[in-house]
């Protein structure tokens, strides 16, 4: 199967990320038994206070990552660019939720990784 472009993936990394910033934090990249409410709670305040701004550079941050990973052709992303179904669509909602709690509890350090993959 070839790959399509990444401008023409059926799902947009950056459009995913904005709706993940605009509908509640449910902590889905854990499994029960190892969320705690205590996080979901916390991450789940910030989310809450988050300005247009910040949904804006989330996004753009999670297309940065997207972009690098799709580029490189990093086996978790070229599985999600793989699947048949929605199975790779589900995967990345899981890596943006994922990136969203880092964002919110410690944005200076996920925004250095984001740009250090910009570079590469």
């Amino acid at each position: 199967m070839n790959r399509p472009f990444y401008n023409n993936l059926p799902f947009l990394p950056a459009l995913i990320a904005e709706m993940f910033c605009r509908q509640g934090y449910t902590c889905i990249e854990h499994s029960d038994g190892v969320r705690s409410q205590s996080f979901v709670d916390e991450v789940e305040k910030l989310r809450q206070a988050m300005t247009a701004e910040q949904v804006e550079e989330f996004s753009n941050l999670c297309d940065i990552r997207c972009r690098w990973a799709y580029d490189a052709k990093v086996k978790w992303f070229d599985k999600i660019v793989r699947a048949k179904d929605n199975s790779g669509r589900n995967q990345l909602y899981i890596w943006i939720s994922h990136w969203l709690s880092a964002y919110l509890l410690v944005p200076k350090n996920f925004r250095a990784s984001s740009q250090t993959q910009q570079k590469v």
